[in-house]
Parts: structure tokens; C-alpha cells; sequence
């Protein structure tokens, strides 16, 4: 399981990006796109401290 952390913790990231993205399209992330980003970037360094080390871990720091 740690092996796909960090894979996790990069479609977390994307996910909080692609929020501010979506508020054109959806009433839900226009008006909750300023908690989700926040929270998304904790979840993902959370998701990356305890991946497995390797390319995937070292990636999902870079981002």
C-alpha cells in the first residue's frame, strides 16, 4: 500500500489544481474551491511523507 502513496498524493494535488479549473462549470467548487485547496495540498504531503521511498515519492515532492 505505502508503494501507491505517492501516486495518491499527486492525483490529490491535481485534484485541488483542477478545483480552481472547475469553478466555471460547478456552483460546488466556486464556492468551496478556497477549502479545497488547502486541504488538498495537507492531504498530499501527508500521502507523500508516508509513501514508499522511490520515483514516485521523489515526484509527488516536486510538485
Amino acid at each position: 500500500m505505502r508503494r501507491n502513496l505517492g501516486i495518491i498524493s499527486i492525483i490529490v494535488m491535481v485534484f485541488g489544481i483542477m478545483s480552481v479549473w472547475l469553478t466555471k462549470y460547478s456552483d460546488f467548487f466556486a464556492d468551496y474551491y478556497l477549502q479545497i485547496i488547502p486541504i488538498s495540498i495537507v492531504i498530499a504531503l501527508i500521502l507523500a511523507l508516508l509513501s514508499e521511498k522511490g520515483i514516485w515519492r521523489r515526484i509527488a515532492f516536486r510538485n
